[in-house]
């Protein structure tokens, strides 16, 4: 009998389910009234549905995570293949989509900075030409890549303070040039 009970336990740590059903229905026979079977074979069912409800949890992330992955929700992606990892460690396809998910938000991240980096050159040529209109332009591109940087913003008031001045100071010296054409 506690043979049975011993080998059907460590059948049930493997998750050998249908060994360990087989080892504490050999111990119930031998202990028809036995409340250790009963506990067992209780303790086996909720093994059971335990591993059912993880197999059921660790398909719908992976889905999921594939469904958002193709619709471009990488961060989503992630958490899926995240949560699947964590049900199932051992699983190479988790771990697998979970990298691949995480290596497209990294070359995303880069090619934003890029972009960054790119539209502030621009920006910073146009505004050394006084090409004020493209400099705000690119700063402002700039900016919506990275809402949170400050350079951008504050490159924008620059240029188009400085736009204002050079605007008034052409104002002021074409008043001036018609005044003094007129008076001759």
């Amino acid at each position: 009998f506690q043979s049975e009970i011993t080998q059907g336990d460590e059948a049930l740590k493997n998750e050998n389910f249908d060994k360990a059903k087989q080892h504490y229905t050999k111990a119930n026979l031998i202990k028809p009234a036995s409340s250790v079977v009963a506990m067992k074979m209780n303790e086996l069912s909720g093994a059971v549905k335990k591993k059912e409800e993880n197999t059921r949890a660790y398909t719908k992330y992976i889905t999921d995570g594939k469904t958002a992955f193709t619709a471009g929700k990488n961060e989503e992606a992630v958490r899926n293949f995240s949560a699947a990892v964590q049900l199932n460690p051992s699983s190479t396809e988790a771990q697998t989509l979970l990298s691949e998910a995480e290596k497209k938000i990294a070359e995303i991240a880069k090619s934003k900075e890029d972009q960054y980096n790119t539209s502030i050159l621009k920006a910073d040529n146009y505004l050394s030409t006084q090409q004020f209109d493209a400099a705000i332009n690119e700063y402002q591109k700039a900016s919506n890549l990275f809402p949170d940087k400050e350079y951008p913003r504050t490159k924008i008031t620059e240029a188009k303070t400085t736009q204002a001045k050079v605007k008034a100071d052409l104002d002021e010296k074409a008043f001036q040039e018609k005044l003094t054409n007129g008076d001759k």
